[in-house]
């Protein structure tokens, strides 16, 4: 069993580096900037899918979550990806918000 999980943590950190290493080696400015923009979205998408599991999904079961922090967290980090346009922003300003709410309801 040990040795099962050690290979597959092995296996998940090659194919984790693998896939940054094949971005750093391509030089920025061969990359077409549709590809960017797109790139850009990823850590916006990953924030999204993450809040939108925890509120449609509570207790094994597909439900609304009466707790609408998960909401105003999302809609934070929607509106701040619309206007300022920075990803990492973006997703640091919604997890802040979505903390602060769990802290204060």
């Amino acid at each position: 069993m040990q040795t099962k999980l050690l290979t597959l943590i092995g296996l998940m950190a090659v194919v984790t580096y693998v896939t940054r290493a094949g971005h750093l080696l391509i030089p920025q400015d061969k990359i077409p900037t549709w590809i960017r923009e797109h790139l850009d979205l990823i850590p916006v998408v990953i924030m999204s899918s993450i809040v939108s599991t925890s509120i449609f999904i509570h207790n094994n079961s597909c439900k609304l979550e009466y707790s609408a922090t998960y909401i105003v967290a999302a809609v934070i980090t929607v509106l701040t990806y619309v206007f300022l346009r920075r990803g990492g922003v973006a997703v640091m300003v919604g997890l802040g918000f979505h903390i602060g709410l769990k802290m204060f309801f």
